[in-house]
């Protein structure tokens, strides 16, 4: 029988330091919820050009072992 490995979640957000999230955004995001039994970790990248942050969240989440990357916003 195959051993499945426990999901581990990276949580990636590229954003600008002056831009702020509206109350929807924040609701939104405390409703997310991961795989049942899964685990996760929030990374937040900020003032640099998307495909740089979208980069160092991957780099992170590579190095923390996570299984999945989710990119939000």
């Amino acid at each position: 029988m195959k051993k499945f490995k426990k999901n581990h979640i990276c949580i990636g957000i590229p954003t600008l330091t002056n831009n702020p999230v509206t109350m929807e955004w924040a609701s939104s995001y405390r409703q997310i919820q991961g795989l049942l039994g899964s685990s996760s970790i929030e990374y937040v990248v900020k003032d640099k050009l998307i495909d740089e942050a979208r980069n160092e969240i991957v780099e992170k989440a590579l190095s923390q072992d996570c299984s999945h990357v989710f990119m939000l916003g």
